[in-house]
């Protein structure tokens, strides 16, 4: 079973305390972490509802913009696996860069 989950990464030396929020793949072959190309503050980030905070002034479309990555990681699963297709890491990460080759 395939589970998706975002986190907040931080850097050991950033003293502003924030970073990069990536989506982690579990389930694979190998564990898939990929960027969402969203940056935030630890203060605005709810670990635990994997969200950011209501009290961001963004927080509506940032929250929107997770759900949709979520969604399409789904997606991709969902077809891979109807096709049966290979399911790994690679696969999953070339389909959800939109790098992968079309067949007709």
């Amino acid at each position: 079973m395939v589970q998706i989950k975002f986190m907040l990464l931080l850097c050991k030396g950033n003293k502003k305390d924030n970073g990069p929020i990536v989506m982690r793949v579990n389930g694979l072959d190998k564990e898939l972490n990929l960027s969402t190309g969203i940056k935030i503050d630890l203060q605005h980030w709810d670990k635990h509802k994997e969200q950011v905070k209501p009290k961001h002034p963004q927080s509506y479309l940032l929250n929107k913009s997770l759900e949709e990555l979520r969604d399409k990681m789904f997606q991709i699963i969902e077809t891979k696996s109807k096709g049966n297709e290979k399911i790994d890491r690679n696969t999953i990460k070339t389909a959800y860069r939109g790098k992968e080759e079309k067949t007709d």
